[in-house]
C-alpha cells in the first residue's frame, strides 16, 4: 500500500480534533459569570468606586414557545476607594432578575429578553467577519467609536471545548472581544464601552459552572479582580481609603510641596484642568513628599491626582 492515503487520513484526523474550527457553542447550564464595574472619575469631584457581582442561570423559561435561560444578578459588593462626588455619580447594578438569554444556533446569534420587554435584543452576532463592526445592544453607546473585528480565532475552555472568539481593535485599556458561549471581555450583557459617557469600565472576570457537587472554572479573563472568581454571596460593607495628601502652599505661585499619608512607591501624579484635560504628568513618584512646580501652567484651578496600584487620591490646586 502506498503511504499517501495514510498521510492524508492522519491529516484529516488532526484537523477534526484540533478544535480550531469549533461548531456552535451554547451558553452552559448552571453557569455563573463574575463581573466588575469600575467607576473612575478623576475630574471636578474625583470618585473611584468598584462594584463586584455575579450573573447566574437559575432555570429555564418559555416565551412564545422558545426556551430561554433565566439570568439573575447577585448582591453587589461595593468598594469605595475614594470619592468626593456629593452625588456619587455612578449607578449601582441592581440585584435580582436581569432577563432571559436565548441561543439561536440556526441564526448563529444569541439574544436577550430584558424585563418588561416584548421583544428580544441581539446580544451577540456570531456572523461577524474580519473588518465588520460590532453589532447588538452591547454596542449601543459606541456612536463616537467603532469596534472593528481585527481577527477571529478560538479559545479552549477548561471543559475541553473550543469556543470561537472575535477580537476587536481596542478603544479600551484591556483586550476587547466576544467569545461564543462565554460572553465578552466587558461581561455578559454589559455595553462595549461607556467610559467617555459615564466614567465606567466593565470587565468579565471568569465563567464557572456548578455541576451540583463542585464548581468548575471554564474561563478566566486577562482582567485581575480584587474579589477574584469567588461568588458574591452577600452585600459587602463599603470601605473608604483613609489615606490622604495635602498641598502647601495652596494657592501656589511657583512651587508647592505635596505631603502624603501613604508612602508612595512608583506612584503616578496627574494634573488636570477644569475641562478634564491632562496638563502635566509625573511617573515613578516615591516617598511621602514631592515638589510640584508651576512650569508653564497658567493661573487657575487644577486637580492633582495621585495614582498608586488600586489607590487613587485627588486634591484641588489653585495657581495664583
Amino acid at each position: 500500500m502506498k503511504p499517501f492515503p495514510i498521510i492524508l487520513i492522519f491529516s484529516l484526523i488532526m484537523l477534526s480534533t484540533s478544535g480550531q474550527t469549533p461548531g456552535y457553542q451554547t451558553f452552559p447550564e448552571n453557569a455563573r459569570w463574575r463581573v466588575d464595574h469600575y467607576y473612575n472619575n478623576p475630574y471636578q469631584f474625583p470618585c473611584y468606586i468598584k462594584h463586584y457581582f455575579d450573573y447566574s442561570t437559575q432555570g429555564d423559561t418559555t416565551i412564545n414557545q422558545l426556551v430561554y435561560k433565566k439570568i439573575y444578578r447577585s448582591w453587589v459588593a461595593t468598594d469605595t476607594l475614594s470619592c468626593d462626588d456629593p452625588n456619587a455619580g455612578n449607578e449601582v447594578p441592581v440585584p435580582g432578575y436581569a432577563g432571559a438569554l436565548r441561543d439561536d444556533p440556526a441564526a448563529n446569534r444569541a439574544f436577550f429578553r430584558f424585563p418588561g420587554s416584548s421583544a428580544d435584543s441581539l446580544l451577540f452576532d456570531y456572523n461577524l467577519q474580519t473588518g465588520d463592526t460590532l453589532r447588538g445592544f452591547i454596542s449601543r453607546y459606541l456612536s463616537h467609536y467603532t469596534m472593528v473585528v481585527n481577527s477571529i480565532d478560538s479559545v479552549l475552555t477548561d471543559d475541553g471545548l473550543y469556543h470561537k472568539r472575535w477580537n476587536f481593535e481596542g478603544i479600551h485599556n484591556h483586550p476587547s472581544y466576544i467569545i461564543q458561549g462565554v460572553g465578552s471581555s466587558f461581561g455578559l450583557i454589559e455595553p462595549g464601552y461607556t467610559y467617555a459617557l459615564d466614567f465606567t469600565e466593565r470587565f468579565l472576570v471568569c465563567l464557572t459552572v456548578d455541576n451540583g457537587t463542585n464548581s468548575q472554572t471554564l474561563y478566566t479573563s486577562e482582567y485581575t479582580s480584587e474579589m477574584g472568581c469567588s461568588p458574591v454571596v452577600q452585600k459587602v460593607q463599603s470601605r473608604e481609603t483613609a489615606a490622604t495628601f495635602s498641598i502647601f502652599p495652596n494657592p501656589m505661585t511657583t512651587s508647592a510641596t505635596l505631603i502624603s499619608d501613604l508612602y508612595l512607591n512608583k506612584a503616578r501624579l496627574v494634573i488636570t484642568n477644569l475641562q478634564g484635560q491632562v496638563v502635566s504628568m509625573v511617573s515613578n513618584v516615591s516617598g511621602y513628599k514631592c515638589i510640584l512646580t508651576r512650569e508653564s501652567l497658567n493661573k487657575g484651578v487644577y486637580f492633582v491626582t495621585v495614582i498608586q496600584d488600586q489607590t487613587v487620591l485627588s486634591q484641588k490646586l489653585v495657581i495664583s
